[in-house]
């Protein structure tokens, strides 16, 4: 509909999987980039969204310290923050920037499909299992006044390494 989105993308700030000047990898998350990434990227595009790869596995809150990047973020001109990593689903916070338009946290999307079996022990096992349970598909609606509504399909992965819609009694 002739609007541009710039999607920004971080993972956790590790100096083992970091790109470098003359080597590839991830753009390391550090609050003060990320933000100096959204004001340029608010001169070009209309909706910002930052994928964040951060935060503790298996783990179903963000940590403070996190939500509060995130907020400063949102705050700089972010329209929506999709978080992953942790495994499980997370908290999702409405927050208005500066200005009044609406913009979303989604601090974990959750383990829509994965396969760690083989690297885990017995009870990182159990936390998986529970990981592959109660997570969603997320459908986020963008307008001229920033996130216009969010729809959530309940999905959980079988045994049999498959997604399907959750009965309603799982949801």
């Amino acid at each position: 509909k002739g609007r541009t989105v710039a999607l920004l993308s971080y993972a956790t700030d590790d100096p083992n999987s970091n790109a470098g000047e003359t080597s590839p990898g991830n753009a390391p998350f550090r609050r003060q980039l990320v933000i100096e990434d959204v004001l340029r990227a608010r001169q070009r595009a209309e909706f910002i969204l930052v994928s964040v790869h951060k935060g503790r596995e298996f783990v179903d809150f963000p940590a403070p310290e996190h939500q509060a990047d995130c907020r400063a973020i949102v705050d700089a001109g972010a329209d929506v923050i999709l978080g992953h990593h942790p495994h499980f689903l997370q908290g999702i916070e409405w927050r208005r920037r500066p200005g009044g338009r609406q913009a979303l946290i989604v601090y974990s999307l959750g383990s829509l499909l994965v396969d760690y079996e083989p690297f885990l022990s017995q009870a990182e096992l159990a936390l998986f299992r529970r990981s592959q349970r109660n997570n969603a598909v997320f459908r986020i609606e963008l307008d001229g006044r920033g996130v216009a509504g969010l729809a959530l399909t309940p999905v959980r992965q079988t045994e049999d390494w498959r997604v399907r819609l959750e009965t309603p009694a799982e949801a």
